[in-house]
């Protein structure tokens, strides 16, 4: 066991925790006194009590700066020291950079430029020519002056916008030639008309449908009118029933008319329709013809149709038209609140197998918004035809 006497001090000249006590030992020389040491007042110093303190609570200590500081703190700051608002704590949205033109090629460069007015108007467009359908769409394309092209043009930019099944039927009752505008998939083949698919009762799906239509390249079904002499006169009843069979299977129907609407084809596209296409040309001739089928619309009760139509006026000649445009636009403006004008295009002009790439940007634009006008008058509440 250590000695109790034993006391500890560091190595700068104390003694070693293993001497004993310096005072005890003997002197050297009997007779002389040892010097006095430097650590023997330590010897002598009774043992200090040991004083357990407790912990004491920290004060608290005021950080909100007096009415002084405060009142000396730069504006700029000031609202560093105040709660932050619900409205500061709100996420900004990053804004979408432009992909097309000089600001397309700067963003890629390393810039951040946004979008243009005109990227953002052709989204609205795209948007609206996208309105949700529920069950299948009918809308009928009458009128004079490039009906079948519209027609096509039409059906062709709603195939490519929306992604969806849409089909065009060629309904003229005389020689319809819309599958002769469709620039037609390799892989696919003109075999069937309408007349055929008349005669099948078993149709139930898509896939019966299909066997019957041909697809563009810009995925356009066309369900080709029966151009041979010795086929049966194509009649309303017979429309009405296609329209029967095909509802469901797909959300976007069109048609294309000859300028007869007084026969029964034309009347049962009316009682089906959801909505109409109007096309005019810019003679006089097609101005005559569209006037008389407004009024025979109204004869027959389909006010409503009118209100849910739009007016497509369609420069077919590149030359100044004889009829200003604009007094056409006035005058069907009593008519139509949606009017659409089409300019002239080489392409659609040629009267060939329409191609929507081939078609100039600024016309191609404007069948863009022929599509989000008539997307417009979609009722995402209506089941269509049935």
């Amino acid at each position: 066991m250590g000695d109790d006497n034993i006391l500890n001090v560091d190595e700068t000249g104390g003694p070693s925790a293993k001497d004993p006590d310096p005072a005890s030992k003997p002197a050297a020389t009997t007779g002389q006194t040892a010097a006095p040491k430097p650590w023997d007042q330590y010897t002598e110093m009774p043992a200090a009590p040991v004083v357990v303190e407790k912990p004491t609570t920290p004060a608290i200590v005021e950080t909100r700066a007096p009415a002084a500081v405060k009142a000396a703190v730069p504006d700029w700051t000031a609202s560093l020291l105040s709660e932050p608002k619900s409205d500061d704590l709100a996420v900004k949205s990053v804004s979408r950079k432009s992909a097309k033109g000089w600001r397309g090629v700067a963003n890629k460069m390393g810039f951040s430029i946004s979008r243009s007015a005109d990227e953002v108007r052709f989204e609205q467009l795209w948007k609206q020519a996208r309105q949700r359908i529920a069950g299948t769409w009918y809308v009928p394309v009458i009128g004079s002056g490039g009906v079948t092209t519209i027609a096509m043009a039409l059906g062709s930019t709603f195939a490519e916008l929306r992604g969806e099944k849409v089909l065009a039927i060629d309904a003229d009752p005389g020689f319809g030639d819309l599958v002769d505008r469709a620039e037609l998939e390799r892989s696919d083949e003109f075999r069937h008309t309408l007349s055929d698919m008349l005669r099948d009762s078993q149709i139930t799906t898509y896939s019966d449908c299909r066997a019957y239509t041909v697809m563009n390249v810009s995925d356009l079904e066309i369900l080709a009118a029966d151009t041979s002499p010795e086929r049966p006169e194509f009649t309303g009843p017979q429309l009405d029933q296609l329209l029967t069979t095909i509802a469901g299977h797909y959300q976007l129907v069109f048609s294309d008319h000859g300028q007869n609407l007084r026969d029964s084809v034309g009347l049962a596209a009316f009682e089906k329709a959801c909505a109409l296409v109007i096309v005019c040309g810019t003679t006089l001739n097609d101005t005559n013809s569209v006037l008389r089928q407004i009024a025979l619309l109204k004869a027959h009760g389909y006010h409503h149709l009118l209100e849910r139509a739009v007016l497509v006026i369609n420069q077919l000649h590149g030359h100044k038209p004889r009829i200003s445009v604009k007094k056409l636009d006035k005058r069907f403006r009593q008519e139509f609140s949606h009017i659409q004008l089409i300019g002239f295009d080489e392409h659609l002009s040629e009267g060939g197998a329409i191609r929507t790439e081939l078609i100039s940007p600024p016309v191609r634009r404007s069948f863009v918004e022929l599509a989000a006008l008539t997307g417009s008058l979609i009722d995402s509440s209506s089941r269509g035809i049935r």
